[in-house]
């Protein structure tokens, strides 16, 4: 059985996979307006959720007192508040799939080049409406996702090739309370990343739909 498909038991109930498991956490997620307390079932959901987590212990730190929907970088998530009123947040996919040191590393490098992407979006949206770069479709700001013509992945890859490392060798900063974004630990190694996606990332326009469907679908 793939990982995708095992199974994922939060307190007393069982989900047959971890898609299931994740849809039941977004539903609580996007119910919920931003700055909302969690009360009832979910709030016993979600801290029964939390004992899954990699890092409950720090999570947790002297108890949990209340948890709420924020808004994150760019999206929303859960953070906790802990009886002595300190908070931080908590990655629910964490909860229900513990990344591996590849996993983090991946997160770390598209965090290191967000900014370049979020200027990029700036750039481009001067006006209300630009066209889709693959299909022509006028796009607003808010419907737009911002893709690279060559795939992230390919241009991680080849990166990598070029420092001699591969994604398991790199390290990342240690979690800290209300960090949101994983960022690398070497720091020369985050700029040479910068430097590199600035140099050879193609970035363009394209609607959500084309990002979700159809180019997902031809890589």
């Amino acid at each position: 059985m793939s990982m995708a498909m095992a199974q994922v038991k939060v307190g007393q109930v069982t989900y047959p996979t971890q898609k299931a498991a994740k849809e039941a956490v977004r539903t609580i997620l996007y119910a919920c307006p931003i700055g909302h307390t969690l009360s009832g079932p979910d709030a016993a959901f979600m801290l029964d959720l939390l004992d899954l987590h990699p890092e409950a212990d720090d999570k947790v730190g002297c108890g949990v007192e209340s948890i709420q929907v924020e808004q994150n970088y760019g999206s929303r998530g859960f953070w906790l508040t802990r009886r002595d009123g300190s908070r931080t947040d908590f990655s629910f996919l964490a909860c229900i799939r513990p990344p591996t040191t590849a996993d983090n590393a991946r997160a770390a490098f598209r965090s290191e080049i967000r900014e370049q992407v979020h200027r990029y979006r700036d750039e481009q949206f001067n006006g209300d409406v630009v066209r889709c770069d693959v299909t022509g479709v006028p796009v607003t700001r808010g419907e737009a996702h911002i893709d690279h013509a060559t795939p992230l992945r390919d241009l991680l890859l080849a990166f990598l090739a070029i420092e001699g490392l591969d994604l398991d060798g790199v390290a990342v900063q240690p979690t800290r309370d209300g960090e949101t974004t994983t960022e690398l630990l070497d720091r020369g190694l985050a700029a040479r990343w910068g430097a590199y996606h600035a140099a050879n990332a193609r970035l363009r326009v394209v609607t959500r739909h084309t990002n979700l469907s159809t180019l997902r679908r031809s890589r």
